[in-house]
């Protein structure tokens, strides 16, 4: 083809190009998330039994893990799979350095043992399954140093990568503090 014609058929390409874009609909440039529930979110912590709330949460709080779209478990707070001993009853979690909670506190495995110890408490008011499943199947929770926390299990219990570990975990300085003011009031 002659360079006329060439530059024409150019010029005909950007304008159906241009066309096309325009025509396609615009993208929301706002930082709103927006989201339709069918009921209102109740609880912001682990305290919740609905599932708005259970949604919601896991949109805004981390665990140790998190389930991904293909439904495999994979490392968020800490730093990989945990460690299973060949008895299946000690995991052993390496957690993330340089993690911060909300208010500035660095996350480490006090946080996780707090929320563990809540759970595995007689007054749990989390989640009752999580509850039920801390208090069948934890014997204990162990903090060696700051990034490491060790389950010892009573018994062998598989699910607890899935179902337990990816929990969202309680910040205790906050709570505490948290719950100092309550008592004070």
């Amino acid at each position: 083809p002659s360079p006329s014609a060439a530059a024409a058929s150019a010029a005909a390409s950007a304008a159906a190009s241009a066309a096309a874009a325009s025509a396609a609909p615009s993208v929301a440039t706002s930082g709103d998330l927006k989201l339709a529930l069918d009921a209102e979110p109740t609880y912001f912590s682990l305290a919740y039994t609905d599932l708005p709330t259970s949604y919601i949460n896991g949109l805004i709080y981390s665990g140790m893990y998190r389930v991904n779209n293909k439904l495999d478990v994979v490392p968020d707070m800490a730093t990989a799979l945990p460690v299973v001993s060949a008895d299946g009853l000690t995991w052993t979690i390496t957690l993330k350095p340089g993690i911060k909670w909300q208010n500035g506190d660095d996350f480490t495995s006090a946080d996780v043992k707090f929320t563990f110890d809540l759970a595995a408490s007689s007054n749990c008011t989390f989640i009752p399954a999580f509850c039920s499943d801390i208090q069948t199947n934890v014997a204990s929770v162990a903090t060696p140093d700051p990034m490491t926390v060790v389950f010892t299990l009573k018994t062998k219990f598989a699910p607890f990568l899935v179902t337990d570990l990816p929990t969202i975990l309680m910040p205790q300085k906050a709570v505490m503090a948290s719950f100092a003011k309550f008592q004070a009031a």
